[in-house]
């Protein structure tokens, strides 16, 4: 599963989601948890960094400080989990075997896929197997060199799709802090209908006429085998409630191309 920056900006919000996460895994199932750096974090990085070196920032630099945001959450989350006894670890990506593997396009890597899922089986089954849930900090990667990377916009939504790709999983969780994906913007539209079950290639339409449900890159790395629900940290039971995105994404789509 993974947490949004917003399902995580308060740590009442946080205490509910261990405790939440806690409850789910009593019945033998095993996770591994997915968190975005907390509220608006990396936007506020991004100004403090840009004002502080008067614009002259060299993505690279700032890959290295944006990373601080999501490592510090998993960090904290992490510990949440423990204070709920869950054997809970934190994955750092400063570790040699840090699994998600890119190119060094800093500011907007690309994973690099088959040695991203080789390294996540070799990875994470081997914690399953002592029984310890992984707390992955997103939107992370790293070049065969080391160097830090950040996958853009979207990208611990890339990071979810590519562990759960690798590891086979039922279902990916994306825990927000709305009740899944809208009819309308509510800002806008009073009241607006959720929507139950939505195709991949529906919404990467969407992404294509500028609704950021998710981000298109990240919608890519679906391939069908695997099914995503987009769910709030406010239902009682994650897994249960929100939007069910479904099938695949045309890599080589566009919004000319699909249609209702």
């Amino acid at each position: 599963m993974k947490l949004g920056g917003k399902a995580l900006s308060e740590g009442e919000r946080a205490r509910q989601l261990a405790e939440k996460i806690n409850f789910e895994l009593k019945d033998g199932r095993k996770a591994v948890v997915i968190v975005s750096a907390v509220g608006d974090t990396t936007d506020r990085l991004i100004d403090y960094s840009a004002k502080a070196c008067s614009g002259e920032i060299s993505l690279k630099d700032l890959d290295e400080i944006l990373a601080m945001g999501e490592r510090t959450s998993a960090r904290v989350f992490t510990a949440a989990l423990k204070a709920h006894r869950v054997n809970a670890k934190f994955l750092d990506p400063l570790d040699g075997d840090w699994p998600i593997i890119t190119d060094d396009n800093f500011g907007n890597a690309n994973p690099i896929e088959d040695e991203c899922i080789s390294r996540i089986r070799g990875k994470i089954e081997k914690m399953f197997s002592e029984n310890i849930t992984l707390v992955v900090p997103g939107f992370i990667g790293k070049t065969k060199h080391g160097e830090i990377t950040t996958l853009g916009r979207g990208g611990s939504d890339t990071t979810a799709f590519l562990v759960g790709k690798a590891l086979g999983a039922s279902e990916v969780l994306l825990v927000t802090d709305v009740d899944g994906i809208l009819s309308a913007d509510p800002k806008i539209v009073p009241n607006p209908e959720r929507i139950k079950e939505i195709s991949a290639e529906k919404l990467m339409y969407l992404c294509d006429v500028g609704n950021k449900f998710l981000h298109r890159k990240a919608l890519k790395f679906l391939d069908g085998s695997l099914k995503v629900r987009v769910t709030s940290y406010k239902f009682e039971r994650l897994g249960y409630e929100g939007t069910l995105i479904k099938g695949f994404a045309n890599k080589n789509s566009t919004s000319e191309q699909t249609s209702f």
